[in-house]
């Protein structure tokens, strides 16, 4: 069994830390893309409401 102390578990929680870190940037990333492109769609939308 590992000691919660060893390097090899901080290592291990250091390595999981990161990856969830980056699922999770990735996730926001993409939540990011979807705002941005129904940003510019409503703004087309706009453009066309305020032509009338």
């Amino acid at each position: 069994m590992m000691s919660i102390d060893s390097p090899e578990f901080r290592d291990l929680r250091a390595t999981a830390v990161y990856e969830r870190t980056l699922d999770e940037l990735n996730e926001l990333k993409e939540k990011y893309i979807e705002l941005k492109e129904n940003n510019e769609e409503l703004k087309k939308q706009l453009a066309k409401f305020e032509e009338k």
